[in-house]
């Protein structure tokens, strides 16, 4: 599977989950910045379980993931 196609289904699940697009696009970014995707695991279920740790959006519009604790 390309980086994109991988890429454009982890963002896709969470627009399709109520985020808007630039803030799913961001924490992608924000989520892989420093460690690769895990293509063993479905894009998805990738997507779902960041969603699940927590996006927030700051007020100067940086993403965050991992804020629940």
């Amino acid at each position: 599977m390309s980086d994109k196609y991988w890429r454009d289904r982890w963002i896709d699940s969470l627009v399709h989950n109520g985020l808007d697009r630039k803030t799913a696009e961001a924490a992608f970014e924000e989520a892989y910045k420093h460690r690769p995707a895990d293509e063993s695991k479905s894009p998805e279920t990738q997507a779902l379980m960041t969603y699940g740790l927590g996006i927030e959006v700051l007020p100067l519009g940086e993403v965050k993931v991992g804020t629940l604790h």
